[in-house]
């Protein structure tokens, strides 16, 4: 079944594949992209793929990251960016890693200042909304705590961060999830984010299908997310996350 849905999907991209041989890149490019990920890269990079690639029709859509790997393995989606395990990859998917992000805790803000970082011990006692397996940031949080012989008090559990932070405002808990900086959500300015110590990071990957060739015009996008990345982390500094080109 798979083959059959895959020998479709490059049918319909046959015309994004002939077309435009004069060497401009040129097609439609559907992309996915994890919802935390979203919340501060999305705009931005939307604009700049506008900028350098004028001709690429780019199509955006948001989830969470088991959803966008079956949608990506199901070639539903040509590329997405998105949370992986360091030690495991998902059988089936093509992956380069673009940069590293620490993850914090999100908490309503306080009338008193936060402390400056939060220990393994504080969160033993805090009652967490976490993402439902499977999930690899869940699957990171899951495996720290064991390390520390420890295990979170789950208050619930939600998958996309618009979910997650709305749980956090109604009181039920904190959450533990890989963004430092909510400047760029709704959320400015409710919430406050507390780097966990022993510091936990997460690499984040761009991903396609290695059952299906990418058009140029999906490799060109590919190509700008790594510059782009790099570029976005020396000019604007976020808390927490690290590009892996020197």
């Amino acid at each position: 079944m798979r083959e059959a849905i895959s020998i479709l999907r490059q049918i319909e991209k046959l015309p994004d594949i002939v077309r435009f041989t004069d060497g401009e890149v040129a097609g439609s490019v559907s992309l996915g992209m994890s919802s935390t990920l979203a919340s501060f890269l999305a705009g931005a990079f939307m604009k700049a793929c506008q900028t350098a690639l004028p001709t690429v029709n780019l199509s955006l859509a948001t989830g969470d990251s088991a959803t966008l790997s079956a949608r990506v393995l199901a070639e539903t989606l040509d590329l997405a960016i998105l949370f992986g395990n360091e030690t495991r990859s998902t059988p089936g998917l093509v992956r380069t890693p673009l940069f590293r992000q620490r993850l914090y805790l999100l908490e309503q803000r306080r009338a008193s200042k936060a402390p400056k970082t939060v220990s393994i011990a504080q969160l033993s006692k805090t009652p967490l909304i976490l993402p439902s397996l499977p999930n690899p940031t869940r699957s990171l949080i899951d495996s720290f705590f064991a390390e520390a012989g420890s295990a979170p008090i789950i208050a619930a559990e939600a998958n996309t961060l618009p979910d997650i932070l709305s749980a956090v405002q109604s009181g039920m808990g904190a959450a533990i999830a890989p963004i430092g900086d909510l400047s760029a959500t709704q959320a400015s300015g409710r919430f406050s984010a507390t780097p966990i110590e022993p510091a936990i990071h997460q690499t984040v990957y761009v991903v396609f299908s290695d059952g299906a060739a990418l058009t140029r015009a999906g490799e060109g996008v590919r190509e700008l997310l790594g510059s782009f990345i790099h570029a976005f982390v020396k000019e604007h500094s976020p808390p927490g996350m690290e590009s892996v080109r020197s």
